[in-house]
């Protein structure tokens, strides 16, 4: 697209306030992985140098990419309904269980009943 771009059109959008950071170019996202491996890198190294155990580096945060806490929130709100309806639905057939057996109990006693009259 910069390729593309006439000159008098980019310098037009340098004179143009900035929104925002905008999306990340294959080269940021390259760069933030190369970040990340030199993080593990640095706690591999620090794990086979000295007895110590860090904690596993985070992931650099990207656009349009959640974080572990925030894909943990997210969760939570989506699967929260979904239990209640399990719940419910669980409860709805105990329910339906415990009237059959009762159903079945009144059942034996009305035959008991009728065998010994």
């Amino acid at each position: 697209m910069r390729d593309q771009a006439d000159p008098h059109e980019i310098a037009a959008q340098a004179e143009q306030p900035r929104q925002g950071w905008g999306p990340w170019s294959h080269s940021d996202h390259l760069l933030a992985q190369i970040g990340e491996r030199l993080d593990a890198l640095q706690v591999t190294l620090v794990r086979v140098m000295t007895d110590a155990k860090p904690a596993e580096p985070a992931p650099w945060p990207r656009p349009g990419v959640l974080t572990p806490e925030q894909l943990a929130e997210l969760r939570a709100e989506v699967e929260a309904p979904v239990v209640n309806v399990l719940e419910q639905e669980r409860a709805e057939r105990a329910r339906a269980r415990a009237e059959a057996k009762r159903q079945k109990r009144i059942q034996q006693q009305q035959n008991a009943a009728a065998e010994g009259a």
